[in-house]
């Protein structure tokens, strides 16, 4: 999804709750990112969202209020999410 909504102003981040660095770069290492990763060993950010399960996905508007919340990913729900990511980006379905 970033690399085909990148232009239309989708960025995704990636948030990484490993408490060593260590074991989130070596993850990287095997399975690099296409998107930017943020760290936070301290579990700050899926406490300020109630995250209760990973991974979940927070689609965010360009105010900065959530949009939608997704937990979990199952193929057939690709095309809903990216439903919601065009609308969120002002895109015809």
């Amino acid at each position: 999804m970033q690399a085909k909504y990148k232009a239309q102003g989708l960025r995704v981040v990636a948030v990484n709750l490993d408490q060593k660095p260590s074991d989130a770069q070596a993850f990287l290492k095997e399975t690099p990112a296409a998107f930017d990763v943020a760290f936070d060993a301290s579990g700050k950010t899926p406490k300020a969202y109630a995250i209760q399960g990973m991974p979940t996905s927070v689609l965010i508007g360009a105010d900065g209020h959530v949009i939608s919340m997704h937990s979990g990913f199952k193929p057939e729900q690709r095309a809903e999410l990216e439903s919601q990511i065009r609308r969120a980006l002002n895109l015809k379905d």
